[in-house]
Order: C-alpha cells, then sequence, then structure tokens
C-alpha cells in the first residue's frame, strides 16, 4: 500500500532496493489516515507524538491531534491506542475487503496466506526481484520514534517484513520475514509496509 510504482531496476537483484515501492510504514490495525507517510528518502511527512494514546482503533483517531500522527509508545504494550488490548477488533478491521484498507476485493493477508503466495526463502536479492510480487527490502519505523526530523526507517535495504492481519496475545501482532521466511512478534505500534491480497 502506498508504493508510487511496482519495484523496479537494471537487474532483478535491483528492483528490491527501489525506494518508490517501499510503501507506506502502518502501525498495526490503524486505519489509512496520513499517519503511515514517508517520502522516498524514509523522511516522515507527518510527526510523531508520544505520551497520549488514540482511545479508539477505527474511524477518526480521537483525540484528534492524533490524527494523521504516528503515535509512538515507548511504554509496555507499545500499542498505538488503548481501544483494543488483543487486537481482535482490528483485525477484522483488517480483513475487510470492502476497501476500508486496501482495495475493494483485497484484504491484509494472514501469515499462512501471505506465506503460500510467496512459497519460499527471498534471502536472495534477485530471488526477489524475480518474484512476481515485487517485493522489497524497505526496513520498518520504531514504535518509539519520535523523530521530527527525518531518518524515520530503520534498516533501509535489508528489512524485509511486512505486517499480517494476525493478533498474537495483548502485546503483539505478526510480520512475515521474508528472508526465512517466517513469522516474527513484533510491537503494534511499529510501522512496516502493508501488501493486499485478492479474496
Amino acid at each position: 500500500m502506498g508504493a508510487s510504482r511496482v519495484c523496479e531496476g537494471s537487474t532483478p537483484a535491483d528492483r528490491p532496493l527501489d525506494s518508490e515501492c517501499f510503501g507506506d510504514y502502518y502501525q498495526w490495525g490503524r486505519a489509512t489516515d496520513g499517519h503511515e507517510k514517508v517520502d522516498k528518502d524514509g523522511n516522515a511527512l507527518n510527526n510523531s507524538i508520544s505520551g497520549t494514546l488514540a482511545s479508539n482503533y477505527a474511524g477518526a483517531i480521537n483525540p484528534a491531534n492524533l490524527r494523521g500522527r504516528f503515535i509512538a509508545n515507548s511504554a509496555v504494550p507499545h500499542d498505538w491506542t488503548t481501544g483494543d488490548g488483543y487486537g481482535n477488533n482490528r483485525k477484522s478491521e483488517w480483513n475487510k475487503t470492502n476497501g476500508s484498507i486496501c482495495p475493494p476485493s483485497f484484504k491484509v493477508p494472514s501469515y499462512t496466506e501471505f506465506f503460500t503466495d510467496v512459497g519460499a526463502s527471498m534471502s536472495n536479492l534477485t530471488t526477489m526481484g524475480n518474484h512476481y510480487m515485487r517485493l522489497s527490502r524497505h526496513g520498518y519505523r520504531p514504535y518509539n520514534d519520535t523523530s521530527t526530523t527525518g531518518n524515520n526507517i530503520m534498516d533501509r535495504g535489508t528489512g524485509m517484513e511486512y505486517w499480517t492481519s494476525e493478533n498474537d496475545g495483548s502485546k503483539f501482532s505478526r510480520t512475515i520475514e521474508l528472508a526465512t521466511p517466517m513469522y516474527r512478534l513484533r510491537r503494534r505500534a511499529a510501522g512496516y509496509p502493508v501488501r493486499c491480497v485478492r479474496y
């Protein structure tokens, strides 16, 4: 979601490093509201805010000063909202196919759905570049990122995790890490790209 083009490059190994295809960095279960935006150099387009969490998980985020901003949280459980402790409601939102986050007839995949599409390790750049999904090494935005002056994305060019729609207890949700591939447990206030699959 949010990429300006499919990954391109002069060779297949160059494609996963194309910053124009990295896309947006969503906090888990959150709708598209501007918090996810960074430029092609990894600089956030909307400032982070910390110390206040959203009281709801869907629609117009409350309090209003949080709308469109990356809600950083350095306190356990490192979530961006207090409104959905186990993440079941946000999982339901990300599984919708009505166009709420993904285009109509698409949804955020579960780990199993993503794994089925990927099918094998993506640790090799050429393998990634030749894959029909044109996957990228985009990095992530830390859950405690309060930077207001850019350099917001860690592991650009190496990190290759995408959010899945799966929650895991009261503190974590799952990404798929493509080098293995396997799932990782990540804090929900962190920002990772999202890929959608047809449902």
